[in-house]
């Protein structure tokens, strides 16, 4: 069995209600006194071993150490699946969660196209895109949706396809059912190199 590639582009969404937190990284202590850390509650779907979860224990980490956050990682859906993460941090809840692009679609349908199979050569071209005029126009349009993009070119590896039988090429998936994840890109994608795909919710 044999994989057939592609980047993978992972988007590190913080969504917060206005007021929420303040500027200055803190929440507004009821006596009215210095401020207090500012409470986070870094989310993902993924396992203890997984690098995405080493990379937020270790973001987590160096906020703590400033002093400014209090920050927690909850790991393996315990905040809930990414889209109901998203909703309860677009509700006003202090949760950064791990989400892509192709998710982000159902706020700014045009930022799902960099989830798309093959578009960038290689995961060096994020930083590229990330810097891009349309990238910042894309924030701006998430701003207005209550979102704000901590970071867009989170890389955590290439996806890939696994199957029963060798896939060297596209043509080599027609007919084969392919489980991708329920959004008009990833399922069009599929469908595309000749699969049909299921989408998962």
């Amino acid at each position: 069995m044999r994989l057939l590639k592609r980047t993978s582009i992972f988007v590190l969404g913080l969504m917060i209600a206005a007021g929420s937190l303040y500027a200055g990284g803190g929440q507004q202590s009821q006596s009215g006194g210095a401020s207090a850390k500012a409470k986070i509650k870094f989310g993902n779907t993924q396992g203890e071993g997984d690098t995405q979860t080493m990379a937020l224990r270790e973001v987590a980490k160096r906020l703590n150490e400033s002093g400014l956050f209090e920050v927690d990682v909850f790991i393996n859906s315990s905040l809930g699946d990414t889209d109901d993460m998203t909703e309860q941090a677009i509700l006003g809840s202090g949760i950064v969660p791990l989400t892509d692009p192709s998710r982000l679609a159902a706020f700014v349908h045009d930022f799902g196209i960099i989830n798309m199979p093959y578009i960038l050569k290689d995961h060096t071209a994020l930083d590229k895109l990330n810097n891009s005029k349309i990238m910042k126009e894309w924030e701006e349009a998430f701003r207005k949706e209550g979102i704000e993009l901590l970071t867009s070119n989170w890389y955590s590896g290439a996806r890939h396809f696994v199957t029963n039988n060798e896939v060297n090429k596209p043509a080599d998936l027609k007919g084969q059912r392919i489980r991708t994840m329920g959004n008009d890109i990833c399922i069009e994608s599929v469908n595309a190199m000749g699969a049909v795909a299921v989408g998962m919710p």
